[in-house]
């Protein structure tokens, strides 16, 4: 019996996806420090993540502390995209890590790429997309807009896929569509900055109802997805909007 328990247990942490707000512009937990910027830690299918790092490293590694998250035992780093204040605690994390992978997008520099590497921590560029973990977690494709490019990281989970951006500067709508193409099941939940906090109403109405049309089950925008923008979708999706800033934890089983 006591076998049973235990393996049924191990079953239920293996379905179950962890992502924690560790670094983000909107206070949750008082305990912790924030700022601009947005970092927020995963655990998949027994992988430990931490996407984006951040503007700071004395600030992410603080939160991270608070919350219990080791940087010594992260399976991979991943970065959305080269900007400041999601760059700024990823050459500290890098060293920290034990034994690591780090994934950037493919229009990152070389100096950069070298910079945070090490004996630790190799770093490979993303182009198109990788497939991790049996084909579990997705990264990229690294998509461009104005000459601004990102790649974001979507989760296979028995709920249906969770997209995860940093600022989705290429488009939220173009995003969700890009990974849709690779994974044709449905989207079960889309988190992080939307940038949207500079597009004019009408134009946040028109993406909120297209998160619909594309069969969004759940929300929880953050960062740069502005206040205008998140009440919307707060409006439009009641119970499946979900608050996420520096602190929050959601459990996806």
């Amino acid at each position: 019996m006591k076998e049973y328990k235990t393996d049924k247990f191990l079953l239920a942490m293996d379905k179950m996806t962890t992502i924690t707000n560790v670094y983000d512009n909107v206070l949750y937990n008082k305990n912790l420090k924030y700022g601009w910027g947005f970092s927020c830690y995963i655990e998949h299918k027994d992988k430990k993540i931490l996407f984006d790092t951040g503007n700071d490293s004395y600030t992410l590694f603080y939160n991270m502390e608070k919350i219990g998250i080791n940087a010594e035992l992260l399976d991979f780093l991943i970065v959305s995209h080269n900007h400041w204040d999601h760059t700024g605690g990823l050459i500290a994390a890098a060293k920290a890590c034990k034994h690591s992978l780090t994934y950037v997008g493919a229009s990152f520099s070389k100096k950069f790429i070298e910079e945070i590497s090490g004996e630790n921590n190799e770093c490979k560029t993303v182009a198109d997309i990788v497939y991790l973990c049996n084909k579990n977690i997705l990264i990229g494709p690294e998509l461009s807009n104005n000459g601004l490019k990102e790649i974001a990281v979507a989760l296979k989970h028995e709920k249906g896929l969770i997209i995860i951006t940093g600022c989705a500067h290429p488009g939220i709508i173009n995003i969700i569509k890009e990974l849709k193409k690779k994974c044709p099941e449905n989207i079960y939940l889309v988190l992080g900055g939307f940038h949207l906090y500079d597009k004019p109403l009408a134009q946040i109405k028109d993406i909120v109802t297209e998160f619909k049309e594309l069969g969004v089950c759940k929300v929880a925008p953050c960062h740069c997805t502005g206040e205008k923008a998140i009440e919307l979708f707060r409006e439009e999706y009641e119970n499946n909007f979900i608050d996420f800033h520096t602190g929050s934890t959601m459990k996806i089983e």
